[in-house]
């Protein structure tokens, strides 16, 4: 008796196992880039070409999390419905040519401004903050004109909407904060190459 009790344990097991369904994982997909009226471009005719924005290794379509400084986890269900750089490249292009007035080249020499987002993820230790950070390089031909390193961190705001529209939100600010600065700086150093060179903005 003993035998066949435990012979039907073993047929039950996996018929359990193959009729139990997990629930399916049904991915969330989110866009930090908000709406924004036009905003008519100020004059600043330096010349400019964008060149690279690249993104860190670690950066994908999966929303990113950290517990802690050297620790790195995923979102599962949570995604961005482009690579994080595409925002990037866009709120850079918006910023400089449509709303600063640079004039964008695209053959020929000109200074360039490669970027590489580094950080774009929700640090969650206490209080829950959204991290952005820019490794950006403004350079000529022969040498760099600016190197610098930005870091933006925004709490999440307060509100009733669940923790990714909060997350998104928050790093939709620090995303816009950060290519202001990148912005500001990119004009000031040309300006001053500009100033200084008493004509265009040297290439070497």
């Amino acid at each position: 008796m003993m035998r066949w009790l435990a012979v039907l344990a073993l047929c039950a097991c996996p018929s359990c196992a193959l009729t139990s369904k997990a629930e399916p994982l049904t991915p969330r997909y989110f866009s930090p880039e908000q709406e924004s009226p036009p905003v008519a471009a100020a004059s600043a005719p330096f010349e400019l070409r964008l060149g690279e924005v690249a993104a860190a290794a670690h950066l994908e379509e999966r929303i990113a999390y950290r517990p802690s400084d050297s620790e790195l986890g995923y979102h599962e269900s949570w995604r961005w419905t482009e690579p994080p750089q595409a925002y990037l490249r866009r709120a850079l292009a918006r910023e400089l040519f449509e709303r600063r007035g640079l004039v964008r080249v695209v053959s020929g020499s000109a200074p360039t401004l490669n970027v590489e987002l580094t950080s774009f993820e929700e640090l969650q230790q206490a209080p829950a903050r959204a991290r952005v950070e820019l490794s950006i390089v403004l350079r000529g031909e022969r040498r760099a004109l600016l190197e610098r390193t930005l870091r933006k961190e925004l709490p999440l705001p307060p509100g009733s909407d669940d923790e990714p529209l909060r997350l998104t939100r928050a790093l939709s600010r620090a995303l816009e904060s950060a290519v202001v600065e990148v912005a500001d700086l990119v004009s000031a150093r040309l300006a001053e190459a500009e100033g200084s060179s008493g004509g265009a903005p040297p290439q070497d």
